[in-house]
């Protein structure tokens, strides 16, 4: 019996929650050349130049650092009269450890807020303004969006109180108070691929998506690369049915505007796949109509909430049957010839989704010959379990003949519970794969990362024409 069979079902309340670790270092705040004009002298002259290049870059702004592969990031708030205070809230920099240090300056004589970080060339990040402007704060409006965000960070609230000293919980409340009123950074220059309305900063040396998927003009760019979108139509998503009512998962099959390849499509699960059906469906488009896929569908997996997502994408049995069975099925449900070879199929997925990407492939090599895992959940469970995943693939890989199929590893350099067992998870599987990719990105556990590494990933562990 495989040890990948039995996996942990913990019934602890805090078995779902990732170690609270404090960041190790301060916020590395630095001096920005970006002010340095209207701090000597806040004239109307030198605010007036500063708010023309923020018009112009959006920001934050971007300046040479003391070394080649940094730079100084400066954020700036506009503000008002009355504001009070304003906080940058940046994805694993700022916690409840350090957010006092990620606290904006208003600019004397002003009403700007500011804050210079030094951070990596290569940094991309989600992030927010919290700003105390004597009004009710954002989560508490009366909207259906600013409920479930209250609802979210509520539950995340109740998860990381869970799991952390109570001498600590004075910190995290205070935190996760100011966290009610962040929101989007209206001078920013860039936002989320996949969530519109969410602040991203990306460095000069930042992954981005390859050149043919992020071109504004979608009929130009497959033009470019002989399929003129205009012709082929757009993709279509198709509804998967039979799923259970109560089950809390959807899918929909995604199906480019390209016809199969010898032998069929190409088969892509994607795990939290939800947000690909809108503002990413233009992205798989084009990854087959570009060739940088071979025409490939793609399974797109969403739950309802947290609990159903913690309960399916925890190593289960249960639940990779169920993606067999979809994958299994597709020829029917898209009214298209599809590939019944592992060499061919690849599940992916972020955070829980990666390790139940690995996990999938693991347990299924018969259907899954390629994953491709994001910042995965090494961690899981909590407690005596802590790192079920990895530890049973030493328990195989100490077989010589054991071997697994392409499997393709990312990583926020970011973040702290799972930088070292990724690189761990890397070493174990060197010699045992028949390709193995790795990729650090400067970031933490982020989607503003992950949505633009992806398809450069998925063609890494695709099978060779």
């Amino acid at each position: 019996m495989s040890p990948f069979d039995s996996p942990p079902r913990p019934a602890a309340a805090g078995a779902g929650v990732p170690p609270q670790t404090g960041r190790p270092a301060p916020v590395p705040r630095v001096a920005s050349p970006a002010l340095a004009d209207v701090l000597a002298d806040p004239s109307r002259a030198h605010r007036d130049a500063l708010m023309r290049r923020v018009a112009q870059e959006g920001t934050p702004l971007v300046d040479a650092a003391d070394d080649p592969d940094h730079r100084v990031y400066t954020f700036v708030h506009a503000g008002a009269p009355g504001s009070r205070a304003a906080l940058l809230d940046v994805n694993k920099l700022v916690d409840a450890g350090t957010y006092r240090e990620a606290l904006m300056e208003q600019v004397p004589g002003t009403t700007l807020w500011a804050l210079a970080l030094r951070m990596p060339a290569g940094w991309r990040a989600t992030y927010g303004l919290a700003v105390d402007d004597g009004t009710v704060p954002l989560a508490l409006e009366q909207d259906a969006d600013a409920a479930a965000r209250l609802a979210d960070l509520e539950r995340r609230r109740t998860r990381a109180r869970a799991v952390s000293d109570p001498a600590l919980h004075a910190d995290l409340d205070a935190w996760y108070d100011l966290l009610r009123r962040s929101g989007p950074d209206p001078l920013a220059r860039d936002e989320a691929l996949l969530a519109a309305g969410t602040s991203v900063v990306v460095g000069p040396h930042a992954p981005r998506l390859p050149g043919p998927l992020a071109d504004e003009d979608p009929d130009a760019a497959l033009a470019a690369h002989g399929t003129p979108l205009g012709a082929a139509g757009r993709g279509r998503m198709v509804p998967v049915p039979g799923l259970p009512p109560d089950g809390g998962v959807q899918a929909w099959w995604h199906v480019p505007p390209v016809p199969p390849g010898p032998g069929g499509y190409d088969v892509l699960v994607l795990l939290d796949g939800g947000p690909w059906r809108t503002r990413g469906a233009r992205v798989l488009d084009r990854l087959s109509a570009t060739g940088l896929l071979r025409p490939t569908v793609t399974l797109l997996v969403q739950h309802a909430d947290a609990a159903v997502r913690s309960r399916d994408l925890t190593c289960s049995p249960g639940f990779v049957r169920t993606l067999v069975g979809l994958v299994d099925a597709a020829a029917d449900v898209v009214g298209a010839p599809v590939a019944h070879d592992p060499r061919r199929t690849t599940v992916a997925g972020q955070s829980l989704g990666g390790l139940t990407a690995l996990y999938a492939q693991c347990v299924a090599p018969g259907w899954f010959g390629a994953s491709v895992c994001q910042s995965g959940s090494w961690w899981w469970p909590s407690g005596d379990d802590a790192g079920w995943l990895p530890r049973a693939v030493a328990e195989v890989a100490a077989d010589p003949a054991w071997r697994l199929g392409r499997v393709h590893l990312e990583v926020g350099t970011q973040e702290r519970v799972l930088l070292e067992p990724t690189r761990w998870l890397r070493d174990l599987l060197a010699e045992r794969c028949e390709r193995l990719g790795y990729r650090e990105v400067a970031g933490g556990h982020d989607a503003a990362w992950w949505a633009v590494t992806l398809p450069e990933a998925l063609a890494s562990v695709t099978a060779r024409r």
